[in-house]
């Protein structure tokens, strides 16, 4: 699995804007990173996803955005993937 994780993580990275990856369990324990990932979100990451799903349902894709940049957050197989991108232009 964790070959995987590395894989989707480097898949991401090679997007157009995209900083950063995490990927954390459902307890927010990181299994991968890639990037510039700000310090001490693997929790918040966990807890921001799980009241996504609780709010819109399974599939739900939360979005944070601020001038700093813009991360979305995505709950699959019992993990979480965030993608850190930098801000708009």
């Amino acid at each position: 699995m964790s070959s995987t994780i590395a894989s989707v993580c480097a898949a991401a990275m090679d997007k157009e804007g995209v900083v950063g990856v995490l990927c954390v369990d459902e307890e927010g324990l990181r299994l991968h990173s890639a990037g510039e990932v700000p310090e001490a979100t693997a929790g918040a990451v966990a807890a921001m996803a799980t009241h996504g799903r609780a709010l819109v349902g399974p599939d739900a894709v939360v979005t944070v955005e601020s001038p700093q940049g813009k991360a979305l957050l995505s709950r699959c197989e019992g993990a979480v993937l965030a993608i850190f991108m930098q801000p708009k232009a």
